[in-house]
Formats: structure tokens, C-alpha cells, sequence
């Protein structure tokens, strides 16, 4: 009986293990066979924390690197920023229109430019005598002026007498008239000496507001690497150049001075 029992649970036992046997050989043989390999899967990331006092820290640094920048900036350099050599050429020009001045001056001699600054009531306007005449030497001490417009002769002659230069033109043809340059007096000398005074020091105050206009430019400079020592070198240059233009106008007006009293 025992023998028909088990003859009997045997072949379910079989068909069990056979069940259960059969799927798991064929994944296996099926992942054997696969053409993907298996990998395993990667792991998650986590984000690192910030250090909030770190970061504090690092704004801080950033304001000390740019501190560090403006420090670390290119010098200026004053030499080229304030050239000293434009500034002598301002004053040189001021000397230069000084000598032009003094050269209209009646000394005796007869010279075309004596009468640039005379002005001819021209068309219900005023010009200098150089735009409606022409001038030049009759002789050594006499000028020649020739008015193109005969009409306006009247009009040149007017302007020249008026002029101030102690001047008496002539009529010499109907558009033309001859100006005798008389030998001052020694009253026109004195006077002569004490514009030649005048034209300096007119000149030398143009010198002192070029130099207190350059010398405000640099103490309100400001710029890299630029110390109030390097200011002050700077504007001892503008001094000395200054003092220099006006040592040279002094000279030049004495020995003007001495030309006009005939010394």
C-alpha cells in the first residue's frame, strides 16, 4: 500500500520540480544570451552644503580685490597729463603780441605796419586801414598809402590823422597820399615810454592768469599714483616758467624804454 501511495505522488513531485526548474534555466539561459551588458545602477548625488560664513567671507575678499585693483591701477603721469612745453608756448605767444605792439609806435622811422591799427569808417562800418589801403615806404621816413576806391581816400586820410600816432597825412594823387613820419618831441617820448610800461604790464597780468589757470588744474588733479609732492614739483616747473616770461618782459620793455626816450 505504501508502494502504490508513493508510486502514486511521485510523478506530481516530479512535475513540480520540473515547473519550477524549466522557467528559471531558460532566464537564465536568455541573460547568458543577451547582448546588453548589466551594469549597475549609479548612485545619487547630493548637493554640497554651502558654508554661509565662507561665503560671507568671500563678498568681503571681494571688495579688498578691488580696493587691491584701484591700487594696482597704471600711475598717471603729470609730465604728459600737464605739459609744461604748451604752457611756455601761451606765454611766448603773449610776448610775441606785446613786441607787435611796441612796433606801432612812432620812433621817427617810417614803417608799413605803423598803421595796422588804424581803423577807416568803411560803409557804415569800421576796418582796419589794411583792408581798404595798402601801405608802404615812400623813403626812409615817409609812408606811401594807395586806396583803391578814390572814394575812400577822404575817409583814410581822416582815420590817420585821428589815429593818435601824431601822424599828418598829404594828398599826393587822387587816390594816394604821403605820410611824413616826423622825429618825436621829447614830450612824445615820454609818452611812448609810458605805453611801453603799459603793453608790459598789460601783458605780464595775461601771463599770471595763463599760470593761476594751469596751477588750479593740477591741485585739482587727481589721479593713480599722484601724491601731493609730485603736485607741488609740478607746479614749481609752472613757476619757474612763469618767472622766467616775466624776467624776459621786464628786459624787453627796459630796453624799449630806452629806445623810445632815444638813450
Amino acid at each position: 500500500m505504501i508502494r502504490t501511495v508513493l508510486a502514486r505522488s511521485l510523478p506530481h513531485a516530479t512535475r513540480a520540480v520540473a515547473a519550477t526548474t524549466v522557467p528559471r534555466a531558460l532566464a537564465a539561459a536568455a541573460l547568458a544570451a543577451s547582448p546588453v551588458p548589466w551594469t549597475a545602477a549609479p548612485a545619487r548625488g547630493y548637493a554640497k552644503k554651502t558654508d554661509n560664513k565662507k561665503g560671507a567671507s568671500g563678498k568681503k575678499g571681494g571688495k579688498n580685490d578691488a580696493a587691491a585693483n584701484d591700487e594696482g591701477a597704471e600711475a598717471v603721469d603729470l609730465d604728459v597729463v600737464f605739459d609744461v612745453t604748451k604752457m611756455k608756448d601761451q606765454l611766448d605767444q603773449q610776448i610775441a603780441k606785446m613786441r607787435a605792439a611796441w612796433e606801432h609806435f612812432n620812433l621817427g622811422k617810417a614803417s608799413p605796419t605803423m598803421l595796422d591799427k588804424v581803423v577807416v569808417a568803411h560803409k557804415k562800418a569800421h576796418v582796419p586801414l589794411p583792408q581798404v589801403a595798402q601801405v608802404s615806404l615812400k623813403d626812409a621816413h615817409t609812408l606811401l598809402v594807395i586806396v583803391p576806391d578814390e572814394n575812400f581816400t577822404k575817409a583814410v586820410e581822416t582815420a590817420i590823422r585821428s589815429s593818435g600816432l601824431n601822424l599828418n597825412p598829404m594828398p599826393d594823387t587822387k587816390n594816394s597820399l604821403k605820410v611824413p613820419v616826423p622825429k618825436p618831441t621829447a614830450e612824445l617820448r615820454q609818452s611812448l615810454a609810458k605805453q611801453v610800461h603799459k603793453v608790459a604790464e598789460d601783458t605780464k597780468t595775461k601771463v599770471r592768469t595763463v599760470r593761476q589757470h594751469e596751477i588750479s588744474r593740477i591741485k585739482a588733479f587727481k589721479g593713480a599714483g599722484v601724491s601731493s609732492d609730485d603736485k607741488h614739483a609740478l607746479q614749481q616747473k609752472f613757476e619757474k616758467a612763469v618767472h622766467t616770461a616775466i624776467e624776459q618782459i621786464d628786459a624787453l620793455a627796459k630796453n624799449k624804454t630806452k629806445e623810445v626816450l632815444g638813450q
